[in-house]
């Protein structure tokens, strides 16, 4: 299981573990995470996150994912409904997405 720290734009941060082929919205609703959400099927946008470290610690975006992705050009930019986390040694670091900060 692959640690995954993620952090909010106020700061705070988690620490959490999770299984291979888990979705990142599952497992930040089981450790009760606040990560925005809204649609949970990679329409609207509202779960952005930031991959800051261990972008191969995740699957490759879906054609959906990349769909969405394409309208925001934000370096990094993944979606928690759509993210499904690999198997991997290493920790993965993410940040919540602050839609009103400068990027």
């Amino acid at each position: 299981m692959p640690p995954i720290v993620i952090s909010s734009p106020t700061g705070q941060c988690w620490r959490i573990e999770a299984n291979g082929g888990e979705r990142l919205m599952d497992v930040c609703d089981e450790a009760m995470i606040p990560i925005p959400f809204s649609c949970r099927a990679t329409t609207c946008g509202a779960c952005a996150v930031v991959v800051v470290r261990g972008p191969s610690g995740f699957e490759p975006p879906e054609k959906k994912e990349k769909e969405l992705l394409s309208r925001f050009p934000i370096a990094g930019m993944r979606f928690a409904c759509a993210l499904r986390i690999r198997s991997v040694p290493q920790t993965l670091h993410l940040r919540i997405h602050d839609p009103t900060a400068r990027q």
